[in-house]
């Protein structure tokens, strides 16, 4: 249809989020293998694609590996949890603070500062987080 830049985002870490009515923790790490395994198919995809489509351009955002290395090492990158949900609903006593150094807001979204981790990583780098280049370097092709 003429897109000549695509900037895309894998999948992440799906089987790892706060479970939805007791807010604690929990993975499933079937769902995490399905994820990884669309993520390296993905790959080969587009590098087939582009070679094929003259003058087309993409970027990989790896939200997998960005999540998985957040996860590993938390504090290294401003975030204090990234296990609990944020947001308590039904109980808004147990609201977390300060709300920047969680990842997850509920048991469906990321807080604002691990949404802002994220964008950064991929439009600027490092490299090892998206692929073939940056998103920003996308952008000036």
């Amino acid at each position: 249809m003429g897109a000549r830049k695509l900037a895309i985002v894998n999948v992440g870490l799906i089987g790892c989020a706060p479970q939805i009515f007791d807010y604690r923790y929990g993975c499933d790490q079937s769902m995490n293998d399905r994820a990884a395994a669309f993520n390296a198919a993905l790959k080969p995809v587009m590098s087939s694609l582009a070679s094929k489509k003259k003058g087309l351009f993409y970027s990989i955002g790896d939200f997998h590996s960005f999540t998985t290395t957040v996860f590993a090492d938390p504090s290294a990158y401003w975030m204090m949890n990234t296990q609990d949900s944020c947001s308590f609903k039904d109980h808004p006593e147990r609201m977390c603070s300060p709300q920047e150094e969680y990842w997850f807001w509920d048991s469906e979204f990321m807080t604002d500062q691990a949404c802002r981790l994220t964008a950064t990583a991929f439009y600027y780098g490092p490299p090892q987080f998206t692929a073939p280049m940056t998103f920003k370097a996308l952008l000036e092709k």
